[in-house]
Order: C-alpha cells, then structure tokens, then sequence
C-alpha cells in the first residue's frame, strides 16, 4: 500500500517527523497545528502540496 496524503490537520503538532518513510506522499494537511519550523520533510520526492496554514511558522529557511 502506497500512502500519498496524509491528513494530520488540528492535532496541537509541534514539530514535522518520521515521515521520511512515506515517500510517495503527495499532499500533506498539517493545517490549524503548532508548528514553528520547517522540517523533516527531506527525502519527500513526490510531495506536491503541503498546507502548513494556521501554524506559527518563524522561518522558512529548511525549505531548499
């Protein structure tokens, strides 16, 4: 099985992790959560989308 989205949206989440496994993600909803950094989102080849709206985002510097 092949999990291409993942919606974790409204879970009080502080930081992205463990999803470097699920590689063939391609939308990600971690909308309305506490997430202030950017990552843990390496080696996500087929990600076309990710809602990061409703966190406290400071910077956006891991997204390269």
């Amino acid at each position: 099985m092949r999990l291409t989205e993942l919606v974790l949206s409204s879970n009080m989440i502080e930081r992205i992790e463990h999803l470097a496994e699920l590689r063939y993600l391609k939308r990600i909803d971690l909308s309305a959560n506490r997430i202030r950094v950017i990552s843990g989102l390496k080696g996500l080849y087929n990600l076309e989308e990710l809602n990061l709206s409703g966190n406290k985002i400071v910077s956006l510097a891991n997204l390269s």
